[in-house]
């Protein structure tokens, strides 16, 4: 089991993703929305593994009708790996995944969170599924980083971009949509397309008509269209579709950005102040096992990648000030404060709730017990040498080993604890 930190150890943020979504026609006169996520590396609580550094984190869905009686709800584990931390931070990494819900046409508020260990986030979208079936009709357009053919089966494998940002420097921009209602004769139908600039609503691309063979009622189109040349900006990209056997035309459009290219990746910067420089790197205090053994295997230069992490995800301020009353309150002869028992205790898991002491007990060495109501665990300290440096004798905390010790505790304090 993880070590339980106090609240005001651990910095909770909002966890920063991006999330699309597409409608297409499926079975029974229903849509499916396919749900396209992804999470930056830096967003998630990373913890050492057998097979490299994993976040675990999960992700909610909520899909609730507005003009419909439709809802469906439910959680997906999912599991982020990355080789190393230095591996994550030279790419850059962030975790793509996708997922669809089945519903009947109508109008939805859909609400996405993603949550791991430390942080949470969630964005809310309205969802418009179309009835397919009426007419003419297109599927939304999905913008993507790429477009593969699986060869075994013919099928498409589209490759997602949540947020819809494409990097100046690509060369290609990917498209793809689907064509319902089609008469299904041995007639044409044919597309076109534009680019607009999405502030001044100018034409920046106009392609000529593209006609097609029909075959049968549904088409599926991908397109790759060139985008080297487009400037940093906002731009809308409109689809128009015409059965050419009976002139039914429908449009669609999608938004997206074309920005500059990322910066060349750095590792996590961390500034200490110079209190804080004292014990930033004093990790063997909070962090567990596994998180210590994989900082200690690191090069000097990933461990600084590493502490600059772990401080963004836990609050040093509060750890410092925790630090230094544990070495003026528990300091004992000539044993540190934050090297007895009670130190490192305070520092991990805070103020206690409440302090019980006996020191004048016949036949009954000092003692303390120190409650943590919120986390439902208890210490007993004993002096068992009478020098004031009072030594862990039993706790319930799981995250703590055996003290050897345990015999210590009197008959009435084994039934009042264990």
């Amino acid at each position: 089991m993880l070590s339980l930190l106090l609240l005001s150890l651990t910095v909770f943020n909002t966890l920063q993703f991006d999330l699309d979504w597409a409608v297409f026609r499926s079975e029974n006169d229903s849509g499916r929305v396919e749900f396209y996520y992804g999470v930056p590396y830096d967003q998630l609580t990373f913890q050492p593994g057998t097979e490299g550094i994993f976040a675990l984190f999960t992700v909610g869905t909520e899909m609730n009708g507005i003009d419909v009686q439709f809802s469906e709800s439910g959680t997906i584990n999912k599991r982020a790996r990355v080789k190393s931390f230095q591996e994550a931070v030279q790419h850059q990494r962030t975790f793509v995944d996708q997922f669809s819900i089945i519903a009947p046409p109508g109008s939805y508020q859909v609400r996405v969170t993603i949550a791991d260990s430390l942080n949470q986030g969630t964005i809310i979208d309205t969802v418009n599924i179309p009835d397919f079936t009426s007419r003419l009709a297109l599927s939304s357009i999905q913008l993507a980083l790429a477009i593969l053919r699986d060869t075994a089966t013919g099928r498409f494998v589209v490759v997602p971009n949540p947020g819809r940002r494409f990097d100046s420097r690509a060369q290609n921009l990917f498209a793809y949509w689907e064509v319902y209602g089609l008469l299904p004769d041995s007639g044409n139908y044919q597309f076109s397309y534009l680019l607009l600039d999405r502030t001044t609503q100018d034409t920046v691309v106009r392609s000529l008509p593209v006609v097609r063979k029909k075959s049968g009622s549904k088409a599926t189109v991908t397109l790759e269209l060139g985008i080297e040349n487009l400037a940093e900006g906002s731009y809308i990209f409109a689809v128009n579709v015409t059965d050419l056997s009976t002139n039914q035309t429908v449009n669609a459009r999608q938004q997206f950005t074309i920005g500059s290219p990322a910066p060349i990746p750095r590792p996590y910067t961390f500034q200490p102040s110079p209190q804080e420089e004292k014990y930033y790197r004093k990790l063997e205090f909070i962090a567990t096992p596994k998180e210590l053994a994989y900082y200690n295997s690191l090069s000097d230069t990933g461990k600084m990648s590493y502490l600059a992490w772990f401080w963004s995800k836990h609050n040093l301020a509060e750890f410092v000030r925790r630090m230094e009353t544990a070495e003026g309150r528990y300091r004992s002869g000539r044993t540190s404060g934050i090297n007895t028992d009670r130190g490192r205790v305070y520092v991990r898991y805070g103020e206690p709730d409440a302090v019980e002491r006996k020191t004048m007990e016949m036949e009954i060495k000092p003692r303390e017990y120190w409650f943590y109501y919120q986390l439902g665990y208890t210490f007993v300290f004993i002096d068992t040498r009478g020098d004031g440096n009072y030594r862990l004798a039993w706790t319930n905390s799981p995250d703590e080993p055996a003290t050897g010790l345990e015999n210590l505790l009197t008959p009435e304090e084994i039934d009042q604890f264990r």
